[in-house]
C-alpha cells in the first residue's frame, strides 16, 4: 500500500511519539516533576537552548553531509539532517553507544538516497573520527585557557592531562584507520579467514568480506577526494561550540 509523502510523516510521527511515550512508561518518569522543573525555567532561556540544540544537530548533519557528498554528489542536505536526527532520536530509545543510531542513519541513507551500506559505514567513521577530532581541539584549547588563565591544583592539571591522553589515543587510532584503511581491512579480513572454509559459515563470510573490500575502497575515495574533509571538521568544531552553549544557557540562567 502508497501513502502519499504527507501521511507518512505523519504517521512516522506518531510513531515516534508513541515509542518516546512508552520510553518514559518503562521508566517511570515523572512527568508533573518535569513539568514543574520545566515550567520553572526562563522562557527566554528554553528558547535559546532549543535554538542552539537545532544549530548543533544541523551543524553535524551538514558535516556528514560534506562527507556523504564524496560518494554521491547527489545527495541533498535535508536528507543528511534528518538522518541524522533519526540517529539521535534511536539513540535516546535505545542507549546502546550510538550502535542503534548508526545503524538507523546508514540504513536511512540505504533507502533514502541509495547509498550503499559500506560506503555508509565508511562516511560515519570518517565522520566520528573528524568528530573525536575536533572534540579533542575544543577540550585542548579549553585545558589551555585553564591552565594559563587560574591557578589549579596539582591534582587539577594531572586529571587534565590523563583525559588529554584519553582523548589523544582514539583520536591517533582514527586518523590511521582514515589514512590506511587497509591497515584494519587485513585485519578483519584474516579473522574472517578463520571461518572461510568452514560449511555454516561460509556463506556469511563471502557477504562480510565483500562489505569490508567495499568499506576499504569507499575510505580511500573519501581520503583521494579529501577536499571536503576540511568542511565538515569545521562543521563540527562550530556543533561542538553550539553543543557547549545549550548547557550554559541553563548555568547562566540559574
Amino acid at each position: 500500500m502508497h501513502f502519499p509523502r504527507y501521511a507518512r510523516l505523519i504517521i512516522q510521527l506518531a510513531v515516534g511519539l508513541a515509542a518516546f511515550a512508552l520510553f518514559w512508561f518503562i521508566i517511570r518518569a515523572d512527568i508533573n516533576r518535569v513539568g514543574n522543573l520545566v515550567g520553572s525555567v526562563n522562557s527566554l532561556t528554553l528558547v535559546l537552548a532549543l535554538f542552539f540544540d537545532v544549530l548543533n544537530i544541523t551543524f553535524y548533519g551538514t558535516a556528514w553531509y560534506f562527507l556523504v557528498h564524496t560518494l554521491h554528489p547527489k545527495v541533498r542536505l535535508v536528507k543528511c539532517v534528518q538522518a541524522v536526527m533519526i540517529s539521535i532520536f534511536g539513540d535516546i530509545l535505545v542507549p546502546t553507544a550510538s550502535v542503534t543510531g548508526e545503524a538507523l542513519r546508514v540504513t536511512f541513507a540505504n533507502r533514502e538516497f541509495g547509498l550503499p551500506y559500506p560506503e555508509g559505514i565508511a562516511t560515519i567513521l570518517v565522520h566520528r573520527v573528524l568528530n573525536g577530532l575536533a572534540s579533542g581541539t575544543i577540550l585542548a584549547v579549553g585545558a589551555t585557557v585553564l591552565v594559563l588563565g587560574g591557578e589549579l591544583s596539582p591534582k587539577l592539571r594531572l586529571y587534565i592531562l590523563i583525559l588529554l591522553i584519553l582523548v589523544t589515543i582514539p583520536s591517533l587510532l582514527g586518523m590511521t584507520l582514515l589514512f590506511r584503511p587497509s591497515i584494519g581491512s587485513r585485519i578483519v579480513l584474516r579473522l574472517l579467514g578463520i571461518f572461510a572454509n568452514r560449511g555454516l559459515t561460509a556463506g556469511l563470510v563471502h557477504r562480510v568480506t565483500g562489505g569490508v573490500l567495499g568499506f576499504e575502497t569507499s575510505m580511500k575515495i573519501i581520503r583521494a577526494r579529501g577536499r571536503n574533509i576540511p568542511f565538515s571538521f569545521l562543521f563540527l568544531i562550530l556543533q561542538w561550540f553550539f553543543q557547549v552553549l545549550i548547557p550554559y544557557s541553563f548555568l547562566i540562567a540559574i
